[in-house]
């Protein structure tokens, strides 16, 4: 009996051990299939600050040979996960350089934003996707 326990034990483990531990929620979202292949976020960090609002640092990559000129929306949640309303969670213009590295930062609307999302769209519309 304390073989068949101990196996199951172990059984349990194992599969606990090879479960999958990504988040369920996405932080950040490539909205523009366009962008999909040559942006990518890099880095994605959050912290509060000592003054109870939340600072947010994205790091993305221009992947392409191309100057890129990028919209991006940051939604602010509150620590059970409802949207936070707030004119500072509209479409913001951002570059990314050919090939480089891009920075957004940005504050929470008020102190009670635990946690965010970030969307990410090409700010020229006119541009043709190519497949």
């Amino acid at each position: 009996m304390k073989v068949i326990f101990a196996g199951v034990v172990f059984l349990a483990l194992l599969f606990l051990g090879c479960a999958n531990t990504q988040p369920k929620n996405n932080i950040a979202q490539v909205t523009d299939k366009c962008l999909a292949g040559s942006i990518s976020i890099t880095d994605i960090k959050g912290a509060k600050q000592s003054d109870g609002f939340m600072k947010t640092q994205i790091i993305g990559q221009n992947k392409s040979d191309s100057y890129k000129k990028l919209e991006y929306k940051i939604v602010w949640l509150d620590r059970d996960g409802f949207v936070i309303k707030s004119i500072l969670s509209k479409w913001r213009e951002a570059s990314a350089d050919a090939n480089q590295p891009f920075y957004i930062t940005n504050i929470s609307p008020n102190t009670k934003a635990d946690d965010f999302r970030l969307y990410i769209r090409q700010q020229d519309k006119e541009i043709v996707c190519k497949h």
